[in-house]
């Protein structure tokens, strides 16, 4: 390898190691320089590139309610409708899956937390909810037709005890 393709494998190696976005060696494969590189550069580059530095700071993505269709759940016996993905007190993930139980009227959310799954029926049978709004850790659920409401407390796995009991 000469000297011009040595300072130009230097540059990029040093770009790598101070962008915050992942660079491939595939997507380098079509600059003559990189393929040129001696095994023990290679590796150097691949060790740079698996860790990258720390994300900038700011919101943090995949946060809040997000649309999806079926869910990680058998659609036999689930209907999703949604999902929340927040934190709790202590930056532990919590997933909340909104939706029913299939061929029924039945409303439930799944609480993911960590590797712990619960399910929480609503207090009525008034059909499949999907989270409508959040304020911190407590969660709107609204029926489909959006006839009932019920606030879900993500951090206590409960409804609000003051909300419905019975379907319009």
């Amino acid at each position: 390898m000469n000297t011009k393709h040595s300072l130009l494998l230097l540059l990029l190696v040093s770009l790598a190691a101070s962008c915050s976005t992942k660079i491939a060696p595939s997507d380098l494969t079509q600059t003559a320089f990189v393929t040129e590189l001696p095994p023990e550069k290679a590796t150097e580059f691949a060790l740079i590139q698996t860790n990258p530095p720390p994300p900038l700071p700011g919101p943090t993505p995949g946060l809040g309610i997000i649309q999806l269709g079926d869910g990680p759940y058998p659609p036999e016996v689930y209907t999703i409708l949604n999902r929340w993905n927040g934190l709790g007190p202590n930056g532990d993930l919590i997933v909340v899956f909104a939706g029913g139980r299939t061929n029924t009227s039945q409303g439930m959310v799944i609480v993911v937390k960590g590797s712990v799954e619960k399910e929480y029926q609503t207090p009525a049978a008034c059909g499949a909810v999907k989270v409508t709004a959040e304020k911190g850790l407590i969660l709107t659920l609204t029926t489909e037709d959006g006839r009932t409401s019920w606030l879900f407390d993500t951090l206590n796995e409960q409804f609000d005890p003051s909300g419905p009991t019975a379907c319009p």
